[in-house]
């Protein structure tokens, strides 16, 4: 019996030392974790090392296509700028205003767009984006109210 239970824990102790170690050379960052040899991000960043920020993908100019009610187009540029959390950023332009738009991280390609009473009292009343990788654009949808009147509007971004 105790030879049976020597040999069973040599065995373990050979058969774990055979397994190699993936993670030995990676190092993961903004406390990602190796596992297997693959990074798992925490919220808010992603990447193959876990060093990209959620919003990176969103940065920079978008040219932006909205239809308002069935109809009407309107074609502008608006610019995505980060906020202090990486799980945020704003929108500067949006339906040509001069305001910001504050969103934040839904899931890894979903933001969510916030509420916000603009300067002319007009209510943005919020909406949803969904960035697309194949396309490299953002499609959604976001209302806003004037004078008890509800707008809503689809969009597309596209660089």
């Amino acid at each position: 019996m105790l030879s049976r239970i020597f040999i069973t824990t040599l065995f373990v102790l050979l058969v774990s030392g055979c397994i190699s170690d993936k993670c030995g050379s990676i190092l993961c960052y903004n406390e990602g974790v190796c596992v297997q040899g693959t990074c798992a991000c925490a919220y808010a960043f992603e990447g193959e090392l876990c060093s990209e920020k959620w919003y990176d993908k969103f940065n920079k100019e978008w040219r932006s296509a909205e239809v308002v009610k069935t109809d009407t187009v309107r074609n502008y540029s608006l610019i995505i700028t980060p906020t202090a959390s990486p799980d945020s950023f704003y929108i500067l332009g949006l339906a040509q205003s001069v305001d910001t738009i504050l969103c934040t991280r839904k899931s890894f390609t979903v933001f969510t767009m916030h509420e916000r009473t603009l300067p002319d009292s007009t209510k943005m009343q919020g909406g949803e984006g969904v960035y697309d990788f194949a396309k490299d654009n953002v499609t959604g949808m976001y209302s806003f109210s004037k004078q008890d009147v509800v707008t809503q509007v689809r969009f597309t971004w596209s660089r």
